[in-house]
């Protein structure tokens, strides 16, 4: 789904934001530091943002946030053990797309459910795909290397999050979208050793967003062929979109935090709004908008699981088309 399309559907969600109003000197929670879950490897995307979110987090919720990197098997170890955790809110889960939907759709048997398996608190920010290669790559464009599989096929390799994650999904369509793509795909615990190993040429490309690559970009570690959107960021004007390169397709990834099924409504209020007052702060807009992630301001719970249901419905049938299944 577009980016915009997104924005879009969550503003016409009919649900108003009204917090209650809660005291905080009044109630147990929170009681002691927090810890976030972030469901893959240090230097990913997930991992900055949730340390760039948690910092501004903590001074609303009266308490400390320590992230906790947990990856592995796409976002859904991290997602099991927060399923599992003792449903008090001190325990949360700074989902991505990955860990969120993709991980418990791919997999047989479902680990846990998407929808049903936690207590959305509220959305955080969406961002576009992009396709890096390392600066010391000999493609220039998207063209020059979708071109080069077509007559080589099975002589490229892409990186991934993980098996079953957004960017596996994520390159698999460009495969297809590509005219069936002989593509090797590598998966990684996170985005982050993904990157490591597309500068170090261990693999061809790797699919990802501008929060982990663009600095490398301007680096000059990375070379960024493509964003998967409707039109160029912002954040990097010349970047040509996929589709400006012949190739027809849109991706993005989204973050949210989530508690364990069970968390208290009391608590969930407590933290969604926290989350809201986290959003209006204008130099964590500016930051994430900088890092080319589309900042969402007026998430609550209840807006947040109709969003995650509706996300369901249309990567569950991508999965299925594609036979995108891990055992």
């Amino acid at each position: 789904m577009q980016r915009r399309q997104i924005l879009k559907q969550l503003a016409l969600l009919p649900v108003a934001l009204q917090f209650p109003t809660i005291s905080f000197a009044n109630s147990k929670f929170p009681d002691g530091p927090i810890q976030m879950i972030v469901p893959f490897a240090p230097g990913g995307h997930s991992s900055i943002l949730g340390r760039l979110f948690s910092s501004r987090f903590t001074e609303h919720i009266k308490a400390p946030v320590i992230i906790m990197n947990k990856p592995g098997a796409g976002g859904a170890v991290a997602a099991e053990f927060v399923a599992r955790s003792e449903p008090n809110g001190q325990i949360l889960i700074f989902h991505a797309s990955s860990s969120s939907i993709y991980s418990a759709l791919s997999r047989r048997p479902a680990p846990y459910d998407p929808v049903n398996s936690f207590e959305n608190v509220g959305l955080v920010g969406i961002a576009p795909f992009v396709l890096a290669v390392s600066e010391k790559s000999p493609f220039k464009s998207l063209t020059e290397l979708v071109e080069y599989a077509r007559k080589n096929p099975g002589k490229l390799s892409y990186g991934s999050a993980g098996l079953g994650s957004s960017t596996n999904v994520a390159g698999e369509r460009l495969k297809i979208i590509g005219g069936n793509l002989d593509i090797l795909h590598v998966p990684y615990k996170g985005a982050g050793p993904a990157i490591v190993d597309t500068i170090g040429q261990m693999v061809d490309c790797t699919i990802d967003n501008y929060i982990t690559t663009l600095k490398l970009h301007n680096e000059k570690r990375l070379r960024i062929l493509a964003v998967f959107a409707d039109h160029r960021s912002e954040a990097a004007p010349d970047i040509p979109t996929a589709k400006e390169q012949g190739i027809d397709m849109v991706g993005n990834t989204f973050n949210l935090v989530s508690a364990p099924k069970g968390t208290p409504k009391e608590v969930v209020d407590i933290l969604a709004k926290a989350l809201h007052e986290t959003m209006q702060e204008k130099p964590l807009i500016q930051g994430m908008k900088d890092l080319g992630m589309e900042p969402v301001l007026d998430s609550t719970p209840e807006s947040t699981k109709k969003f995650i249901a509706d996300q369901v419905a249309i990567i569950d049938e991508v999965i299925k088309k594609a036979n995108l299944y891990v055992s």
